[in-house]
This record gives C-alpha cells, structure tokens and sequence, in this order.
C-alpha cells in the first residue's frame, strides 16, 4: 500500500505488480475498487485509498490498511501499527487493540469482499480499465473471491507466501503466462521500532 498518507496515485496505471488487475465502480462504495493479482497469484484489493486489504496464496488476510493505520498478520492475529513522527525520522508503534476491535474489522472486511463479489456476479458496476486488456480479469477476480474463506483467516505472517500453501494448478498456468512484476503500492516503512517483513516485489519497496 503506497502513499496512503498522501493523495491517491492512479492504482490502476501504478499497481504494476499486479499483473492482472482491474478498476470498478460500485454504488456503495466512495471511491473506485482496484483488485488484482501478483505474479504469483496473491490477491490485493483496494476500496479506494482505504480499506486495503492484501492476501496471500492460500487466501489470507497478510496485510491491510485500516481507519488510517497499517495492520500485518502476526501468528494469526492482526497487529495495528501508528506511524510517529519526530526530528525527521518515522517510526511504527504497535497500538493494542482488543480483540473485540480486531473482529469486528475482519467482519467489516468480509462484508466489504461480499458486496464486492455481489455486484460483479449481478453486473451491477461500472468498468474503468483493466490491465493487460484481453484477460478476463474481473472473471478470475469474480472465482477467486469465491474461493476466500469465511470467515476470513488472518495469516500466521505478513508474507506474500503462507506457510506451507499449495499453489493451484491454474494459478501456476496463469502466472507462468507473465513477466515478473514490477511495484505494488506499499507503503514505505523507514527504519523502525517495530520489525519489518520485506516482501521483494522487483523495485525494492517494502509492501505494508
């Protein structure tokens, strides 16, 4: 997730490493859905600057960014981070959160995903654009969607790849299909208190 704390890039011409990816407008939702996938198949879904949500393989919740703050798995609970600032240097503080708190932005989660994948199957949105043009990126979106589990699990860590996940036949085909990907927008985590887990996406960024 990039640059959240500043103006919204252009997701769809900028999320290049997101191979296939797509944007749409739905009614409910403030801003345009950008949805799409890594090289390797790992699905990323952005409801305009936020909520964010990123996955890995095996369709679990690794990363977010919610209510303004970054979030990342952690032995399968999600752990809120605030950035603060001072004389120049950028710090990540973890904040407690209950778990109460925590469950109830998963459910918010699920639902946003579930009026996502409601409005696809029932053609209720409007297309933007979709990268590359001839793929059936909203199809592959539409089964992935389908296949997330419910309730949503959160990921034992914030990596692309869970542990000991098995990549399906046809995510393998797809992927073979593309060139490595470039940059997913992330958020830039400076040096920090809190430990980072770099995910390399080709540019060196470090995906949030």
């Amino acid at each position: 997730m990039a640059r959240q704390e500043q103006d919204r890039e252009d997701l769809l011409r900028e999320a290049t490493a997101l191979v296939e990816r797509v944007e749409v407008v739905i009614e409910g939702f403030p801003e345009p859905v950008v949805a799409g996938f890594r090289r390797s198949g790992e699905g990323s879904v952005y409801f305009g600057a936020d909520p964010v949500y990123q996955f890995n393989l095996a369709g679990e919740l690794r990363r977010a960014y919610l209510d303004g703050r970054l979030v990342k798995a952690e032995r399968g609970q999600l752990v809120f981070l605030r950035r603060e600032r001072s004389e120049g240097q950028s710090s990540l503080i973890r904040e407690s959160v209950s778990a109460d708190v925590c469950a109830a932005r998963l459910r918010a989660a699920e639902e946003h995903l579930a009026i996502l994948r409601e409005r696809i199957v029932l053609g209720r949105f409007q297309l933007v654009g979709q990268v590359p043009g001839e793929c059936d990126v909203l199809g592959r979106l539409r089964g992935w969607l389908d296949r997330l589990p419910r309730p949503l699990r959160v990921a034992s860590a914030p990596n692309v790849s869970a542990p000991n996940a098995t990549r399906p036949q046809a995510v393998r085909s797809q992927a073979a299909a593309h060139v490595p990907a470039t940059r997913e927008p992330a958020a830039q985590e400076p040096a920090t208190r809190e430990p980072a887990t770099q995910d390399s996406d080709g540019s060196g960024a470090t995906e949030r």
